[in-house]
């Protein structure tokens, strides 16, 4: 009697682990299919107004979507812009057009993926580029690629620019209620001016210096900008902690503006706020944001911080607003 009553307890036992076991597959199941579901609503498209203006930080490397009167145009093209894009609902079909400061790897290496995402949007119309020269052979290689994963759809063209007006830009870009200008950088590539009614953004990338911004704030009323800033500082721990370790040391490559002198540009251009984005290194995790932090000291009256991704330079009201990403 004991044994048959042991032998109940066990198959029991045994029944209940085996539904526990049914029921945490399930449940992990579950869990994923509430997460896919936030992330869809996530990255569902966001409606703007025509008095939007705003600048957003959607990754790492070179991508900033401003949306300015109803527009929208994409900075920089750089790794993981696509899915940054996508992640935040920015990501649309009716992008009006893609500008790079530099032809750099780090700059363009987007593209393809951000065409690609466009097909999935059903966009019907080539994606405007801008660029500086040189533009033509990416564009192409990006197309050519594209080509040959078996991709169809509208591909990417060079964008047709317009007048070159000496100290005032190139005029790149103008719907007549947004104007973009283009301003040569000095170790090549450019800065980028988005006008809106009386308010004005800068971009500049990672080739740019703190003259090139005051160039391109002339003659624009209420400005911001978005400059590329690099760290030596910490770039330097990461080399010897690399080194320390017997890991890759950090190859050379052209240096950004340092936090000192945007800042510098930023107050001598009298802009009222400002993003230095990308970052490097990029301080994606919460101690690199927070030593980032402590190297981006504003002058006094200007809104100033480190430009994380999902980091906002909203221009909508009379000053300007920053609001910090989440990674």
């Amino acid at each position: 009697m004991l044994l048959a009553v042991a032998i109940v307890a066990v198959a029991v036992a045994a029944l209940a682990a085996w539904f526990f076991l049914l029921q945490g597959r399930g449940a992990q199941l579950d869990l994923y299919k509430r997460d896919a579901a936030a992330r869809m609503q996530a990255a569902k498209p966001k409606q703007v107004t025509a008095e939007t203006f705003r600048a957003t930080i959607c990754a790492a490397s070179p991508c900033v979507l401003i949306e300015a009167g109803g527009l929208a145009f994409l900075v920089g093209a750089g790794e993981g812009a696509g899915e940054g894009l996508l992640a935040r609902g920015l990501m649309r079909a009716d992008l009006d057009a893609i500008l790079v400061n530099d032809l750099s790897l780090a700059s363009v290496e987007g593209l393809p993926r951000l065409q690609q995402l466009s097909f999935a949007l059903q966009r019907s119309e080539p994606t405007p580029v801008f660029g500086p020269d040189g533009l033509l052979t990416v564009v192409d290689g990006a197309n050519l690629l594209l080509s040959g994963a078996g991709e169809q759809g509208a591909r990417l063209q060079v964008g047709l620019e317009g007048e070159d007006q000496g100290l005032a830009g190139k005029v790149v870009f103008d719907s007549g209620v947004v104007a973009i200008r283009a301003f040569a950088a000095a170790r090549g590539g450019r800065v980028y001016r988005i006008d809106a009614g009386e308010k004005s953004l800068i971009v500049a990338g990672c080739t740019a210096r703190g003259e090139d911004v005051l160039a391109a704030a002339r003659g624009a009323k209420t400005a911001a900008a978005i400059i590329a800033a690099e760290a030596s500082q910490m770039l330097e721990i990461e080399d010897r902690a690399a080194a320390a370790a017997g890991g890759v040391v950090r190859m050379s490559k052209p240096t950004c503006m340092g936090p000192d002198e945007a800042l510098k540009a930023v107050a001598e251009a009298r802009l009222t706020g400002v993003l230095l984005a990308p970052l490097e290194p990029a301080g994606t995790d919460s101690q690199g944001r927070r030593a980032w932090e402590e190297l981006v000291v504003p002058p006094p009256g200007i809104a100033a911080g480190p430009g994380q991704p999902g980091a906002v330079l909203d221009m909508s009201g009379k000053k300007p607003a920053l609001v910090r990403g989440k990674p």
